[in-house]
């Protein structure tokens, strides 16, 4: 864990990511070859996601890389069979499912063959369709079939890979404000991130975990906070909003699964102390951070009436009225005059609803109203500190999947939030792996 956290880094200091993410990969494929667990190797996974998200519109530069699939495509292979075990389904099994045929189907007589069958097209259909229920089958077979010891391991392991990869992208901000800080000082203003809602959304995935691993260390709030002002930082306005939400839960959260009424009071102090230092510094903060140029005039400039979003916000109603049983499907590229993608990337309409709706039609509607019905039944079936946790992770990318692709983008969104609920599904943990209030608790080397 701490290898690969120090080769992210290392990307991100020296510029050098795509190395460094070839590095990961390598470390990933070894790990699948060595092991027979999938959770170990989504930590190199995560922190390549992570690391090269800045790269945007350089699918060209990008795809001459594609021979170092070829590594880990074999040895995905490889543990496939050589650790094959027995398929298992759980409750979230069937949502998937109905997903897939919402995904599959989508754009059902109304799209051409030629759009459909677009590469960029078909991965995103297969990514967020057949793709999932795939990846579902092998954590979940996985998972059902290994020793309770194993699956509490691997149920730290995951907490203590998101903490990582939300430490590495909140990393990742604060170096790029280092390295512009004479022009902050000029200007003072923080500098855009073009990346700035992607790396939002893997901060908010990872924002609860801190506020757990602080049961036992109340040191980790430092790292809570740190994200969420790396959040702030980013001047996503989708962050501020919804990660201002998410934070404000996790706080209070984090104050209930305390041990102990001192650790209580701790929490709440530590939060009275952040909220009186944005209050009495909220203009220098506010007018640095960007955020004061949206609220001017009662707040019209936080959301434009001639911005993409609201224009296509209407176009996906009239999509699903032109087709209202399968939509538009993933790849219909007729909003190109309201948004156009750079190489490589979909014709979303970057807000969660809408894409169903116009994207999916009816049969969409009723596939992830199902599907999101069963994941809050799974959720909340039993809830104790991790449970939530896990719950309050999702939550995090639902909302972003409100203003952004999110959920939509099969690598790494759509992978971590099925493997959120197959947690939730597979929690037996042995009485040896429990601490005194019930709930797995292994300590890590590294946190």
């Amino acid at each position: 864990m701490a290898l690969c956290f120090f080769v992210a880094a290392f990307g991100v200091v020296t510029g050098w990511e795509i190395p460094c993410a070839v590095v990961l990969g390598y470390i990933a494929s070894a790990v699948l070859i060595l092991s027979p667990h999938w959770m170990p190797a989504f930590l190199p996974i995560l922190m390549i996601s992570a690391t090269v998200t800045r790269f945007y519109d350089c699918f060209d530069a990008l795809i001459g890389y594609w021979w170092v699939l070829i590594v880990p495509a074999c040895a995905i292979v490889f543990h496939i069979v050589r650790y094959r075990r027995p398929l298992s389904v759980g409750r979230s099994f069937w949502g998937l499912c109905a997903v897939a045929v919402a995904v599959t189907l989508g754009g059902l007589g109304s799209l051409s063959l030629q759009e459909y069958f677009r590469p960029i097209a078909l991965f995103y259909v297969i990514g967020l369709g057949a793709g999932m229920v795939v990846f579902y089958l092998l954590l979940r077979s996985e998972w059902s079939s290994a020793a309770k010891e194993q699956t509490g391991r691997d149920r730290h392991f995951f907490a203590c890979t998101m903490y990582l990869w939300g430490l590495i992208c909140a990393f990742m901000v604060f170096f790029n404000i280092a390295m512009q800080w004479d022009t902050v000082m000029e200007k003072n203003l923080l500098p855009e991130i073009q990346w700035s809602n992607n790396v939002s959304t893997m901060m908010m995935f990872a924002l609860p975990f801190p506020f757990y691993f602080a049961r036992d260390r109340i040191g980790h709030l430092a790292a809570a906070y740190g994200m969420y002002f790396a959040i702030l930082c980013t001047g996503s306005r989708g962050g501020w909003v919804f990660g201002t939400a998410e934070f404000l839960v996790c706080v209070v959260y984090g104050v209930v699964v305390q041990k102990g009424r001192t650790r209580k009071i701790a929490s709440v102090a530590v939060l009275a102390a952040f909220v009186t230092v944005i209050a009495v510094f909220h203009k220098p903060v506010f007018s640095a951070l960007g955020i004061d140029r949206y609220f001017r005039d009662g707040g019209k400039d936080l959301i434009s009436d001639d911005e993409a979003r609201v224009r296509l916000l209407v176009r996906s109603w009239e999509d699903f009225r032109s087709a209202p049983i399968f939509g538009r499907g993933l790849a219909y590229s007729g909003n190109a005059d309201i948004y156009a993608p750079k190489k490589g990337a979909m014709h979303f309409y970057h807000m969660m609803i809408p894409q169903i709706i116009g994207s999916m039609g009816c049969v969409g509607i009723v596939a992830y109203g199902y599907q999101f019905i069963e994941r809050l039944c799974i959720a909340f079936r039993r809830v104790n500190a991790y449970r939530f946790c896990l719950f309050l992770s999702y939550l995090g990318i639902f909302l972003m999947s409100q203003v952004n692709p999110g959920e939509f983008c099969p690598v790494p969104y759509q992978m971590v939030t099925v493997t959120l609920f197959v947690l939730l599904e597979c929690d037996t943990v042995s009485p040896r792996l429990r601490n005194k209030t019930g709930e797995c608790f292994v300590h890590s080397p590294v946190l």
